[in-house]
């Protein structure tokens, strides 16, 4: 499931949940959501403390591109 830095570097910023350069994202991008595996995995990481961002963000952009993927999960 790793990226290599030029398949990382293909991805449209509209696939990031917080793109290369914005204030959270960085120089490289957070949370790519190019499949479904990886929303769950953004899901998933992004409720966890001390982690970048919000779920709240992640699991909003996670149900405008996958409405099938329940982001009921964390409730904060």
């Amino acid at each position: 499931m790793a990226l290599k830095a030029a398949q990382r570097k293909a991805i449209p910023r509209s696939k990031f949940v917080y793109p290369p350069g914005s204030r959270v994202g960085g120089k490289r991008g957070k949370y790519p959501i190019t499949s479904p595996r990886r929303a769950r995995a953004a899901l998933a990481y992004s409720a966890r403390s001390n982690t970048a961002g919000s779920y709240a963000t992640v699991a909003k952009k996670v149900r405008r591109m996958y409405p099938g993927i329940s982001t009921k999960g964390k409730k904060r």
